[in-house]
């Protein structure tokens, strides 16, 4: 099985961190100008936890809970699940899938450097079967 490394080696997925003070309409505003779904919520170099935009649509928005006024560390979700770099791209999406996640936090040798989303496997298991596709019709029909 392939590792992450070897799937994002051009490296689509970036890490997107704010504050452990932020507010959420300070990580909200942040999330949208980044074009970021998800934030790694930090406190001093450590990764304290996540936030989404599910996260804060479910537990700010629909509540009518005031943004300006709440930490995201009120909404965020702790502890963050994780993997390594290393990790087979097929566990990692049975992990997601499993844990029903949509975010999921990349590290290389305990360093975050990543969150990959559900839609970031889509795509580049996509890629795969194309490319996979691609080499199928190019044996089938190199003779003709």
């Amino acid at each position: 099985m392939r590792p992450l490394r070897e799937v994002f080696e051009v490296g689509e997925p970036r890490l997107f961190s704010v504050a452990h003070t932020s507010s959420v309409l300070d990580v909200a505003r942040a999330m949208n100008e980044a074009g970021a779904s998800a934030a790694i919520v930090m406190e001093g170099g450590l990764v304290r936890g996540i936030v989404t935009e599910h996260d804060m649509l479910e537990r700010v928005v629909c509540p009518g809970i005031p943004a300006a006024d709440t930490p995201v560390t009120r909404v965020m979700t702790a502890p963050v699940i994780g993997v390594d770099l290393d990790a087979p791209f097929a566990a990692v999406a049975e992990l997601m899938s499993r844990r029903s996640i949509r975010h999921i936090l990349v590290r290389d040798h305990e360093k975050p450097i990543a969150v990959v989303t559900a839609r970031d496997l889509l795509v580049a298991e996509l890629a795969e079967r194309r490319r996979y596709i691609d080499d199928l019709e190019h044996y089938l029909y190199r003779y003709r």
